[in-house]
């Protein structure tokens, strides 16, 4: 795993957007507290780092009560992130 993580951050995602990323991959459509709980990144830096990874094309953001976070398939993520950079 931190292979994979070592690539995602020289793509330049941030290392807690590489574990967020790989994650939701993982463990499916999770909700703030989960993906801190699951990915050990702080409760308070999680919506940040979904908020990035949003924007860079990585992961869909499920509207409701709990919003959950839903990871695109890395294909897919690889082609929204190299038309955002």
């Amino acid at each position: 795993m931190e292979d994979i993580i070592r690539g995602l951050k020289s793509l330049g995602l941030s290392g807690y957007e590489a574990k967020a990323y790989l994650t939701l991959l993982d463990k499916g459509d999770l909700s703030a507290e989960d993906l801190s709980r699951n990915s050990d990144i702080p409760l308070p830096r999680v919506y940040a780092v979904i908020d990035e990874l949003s924007v860079k094309g990585f992961v869909k953001i499920i509207e409701g009560r709990p919003k959950l976070f839903e990871a695109i398939e890395p294909e897919e993520a690889l082609n929204n992130y190299t038309s955002y950079i």
